[in-house]
């Protein structure tokens, strides 16, 4: 008996466009976890010294600032896709490149090279799912978001089981064999995707006029000043377990926590954003992260600093899913690409960078509790800043104009 398309439904399903970005997403988190949070215990373990590692370690956020905006103008006038695959294919490559022990020097240039090719990945990934999002009103760009989160839940703890009394340069095949998987799918899928080719609508021109948006300028400070509040805590936030007597194992349960978390907010992200708007979520995500930080630094029972990772999902999940929204909405669909870039290097590459630079400062100076109560101030300034800078003022010009 012959059930009528069988395989040929099955296979459809799976490689239709939304299955192809759903998969897409997931594999790249899933390569991203298998290597990223074990990097540094690598470089430890074939002798390389803490002060090196942090400096190997702060090259990532350099290289966003530095190349994310070069990528997205290539991706809007090669097209979002296109250029998706051939950084995922070449950072396949370029990741199991570490396996070769080359010392300090060996590491610092391949981590240039590594960053230069993963980078725009995240960012080309959210550009193409705008695209699609945009053509398909019952799609929402954070249920797309969520199959990351569930990538990197799923591979992190099945990746630690894997290299237990193995090599730990096991995680970097693994990841290349997760990354190319995720290519595979993607180039597969690349005849019926509708990426957005170069047109002429890119022009130089256009992309002068998306520079000056003084809307998008507005948002980018904001975005620079959220990296540098946030960037402490994703760096620092073991060091201050640490520091307030948790042990490993309920450091691991943090950790897990974070992204266990994101799936319910990726999941209902689309409701929020169009009940409230981007802008409110996104002001509000600040603000939740400012009392994130003000809890941090009165708490120092390790069971309830961690019962404050349930806020992960309304200071960090709602904030990249407004954003990317906002953006969305700012920038012209032929220049969506380079907008989603500039976020990406105005928050992950400057701030982040900033923020590690200025929070390692402060802890030289003073405990890590104190750090955190100090620039949760700084963000509930933000917070203020963007209450007034983000509101809509072509309601207050359509008055004036009713009443002329």
């Amino acid at each position: 008996m012959q059930y009528p398309g069988g395989p040929v439904r099955v296979y459809e399903a799976l490689t239709s466009r939304k299955s192809c970005l759903r998969i897409l997403y997931f594999m790249y988190c899933a390569s991203l976890a298998a290597w990223q949070p074990l990097l540094a215990v690598y470089f430890n373990e074939v002798g390389i010294s803490g002060l090196r590692i942090g400096i190997i370690m702060s090259i990532a956020p350099v290289m966003v600032f530095l190349v994310q905006p070069m990528w997205g103008v290539v991706a809007d006038r090669w097209g979002h896709h296109r250029t998706l695959l051939f950084t995922m294919f070449l950072a396949s490559f370029a990741i199991v490149g570490y396996v070769w022990n080359g010392g300090f020097w060996f590491f610092f240039f391949w981590t240039i090279v590594v960053a230069f090719v993963t980078n725009p990945i995240g960012t080309l990934l959210d550009s193409t799912i705008l695209d699609y999002v945009k053509e398909r009103q019952d799609s929402s760009y954070g249920r797309f978001r969520m199959w990351g989160a569930i990538g990197w839940t799923v591979s992190a703890p099945i990746v630690g089981w894997i290299i237990t009394g193995r090599s730990i340069t096991l995680i970097f095949p693994i990841s290349m064999a997760v990354m190319l998987l995720g290519w595979l799918a993607g180039f597969l899928r690349r005849d019926k995707s509708r990426a957005v080719p170069a047109t002429s609508e890119a022009s130089w021109q256009n992309l002068s006029g998306v520079l000056r948006n003084w809307r998008l300028i507005v948002f980018l400070v904001i975005a620079f000043f959220y990296g540098i509040g946030s960037a402490p805590v994703w760096s620092f936030f073991g060091v201050y377990l640490k520091d307030i007597g948790a042990s490993r194992q309920l450091m691991g349960v943090a950790f897990g926590l974070d992204a266990a978390i994101e799936l319910p907010f990726y999941f209902f992200s689309n409701f929020f954003v169009k009940r409230f708007g981007a802008k409110r979520v996104l002001t509000f995500a600040v603000l939740m992260f400012a009392v994130r930080l003000f809890l941090y630094s009165v708490i120092s029972t390790p069971i309830l600093a961690v019962s404050v990772e349930l806020m992960h999902g309304l200071s960090y999940s709602l904030f990249i899913v407004s954003a990317v929204e906002y953006v969305n909405e700012l920038v012209p669909a032929a220049w969506r690409a380079t907008g989603q870039s500039l976020y990406a290097a105005a928050c992950f590459g400057a701030g982040t960078f900033a923020g590690n630079t200025f929070a390692g400062y402060l802890y030289d100076q003073m405990p890590l509790q104190q750090v955190y109560r100090f620039i949760g101030w700084l963000l509930l300034v933000v917070t203020l800043f963007a209450v007034f800078a983000l509101r809509d003022r072509s309601r207050k010009t359509d008055s004036k104009v009713a009443d002329e």
